[in-house]
């Protein structure tokens, strides 16, 4: 479903924007897990994802300048303060629109998989083709209209 693709894509780009690499992992992790869940799934998943992301970004304001002080001195503590202030803004907001997505793709499975199958081809593809001793060009693979 096309809602899906583009809550998809939102969520990682703006998931990226709170410079942090573990939580980058381990979101990409449990999305795929809840992969193809029911409709109940879901919602309860959608919810903890919204849930998550707030308790995150809380968290990491607190966490990450003292993860870039042990990594980098007093320069890994402000980039620390950085991508805790950044992961409060974005981190929540990666939660909503995880959240919305993951209920979006329960309800399509709820209604039968949502996207209908694709077409092929049953009689091979159609192509054109030089008559005999001619100039024209023929399609070949139709039948030829009754009159």
């Amino acid at each position: 479903m096309i809602s899906t693709q583009v809550g998809n894509v939102l969520a990682n780009n703006a998931s990226l924007l709170a410079g942090d690499a573990s939580y980058s992992q381990q979101r990409d992790a449990r999305r795929r897990a809840s992969k193809g869940q029911n409709m109940a799934s879901s919602a309860a998943g959608g919810a903890e994802s919204v849930v998550r992301g707030v308790g995150e970004g809380v968290a990491g304001v607190f966490l990450q300048p003292v993860r870039g002080a042990q990594k980098g001195g007093v320069g890994g503590f402000f980039k620390g303060v950085a991508r805790g202030v950044a992961g409060v803004v974005v981190k929540p907001v990666v939660g909503v629109l995880d959240g919305a997505t993951q209920v979006v793709e329960g309800i399509g499975t709820a209604a039968g998989g949502g996207a209908a199958p694709r077409a092929s081809h049953v009689t091979g593809p159609l192509r054109f083709v030089r008559l005999p001793d001619s100039e024209e060009c023929a399609l070949r693979g139709t039948e030829p209209l009754g009159d």
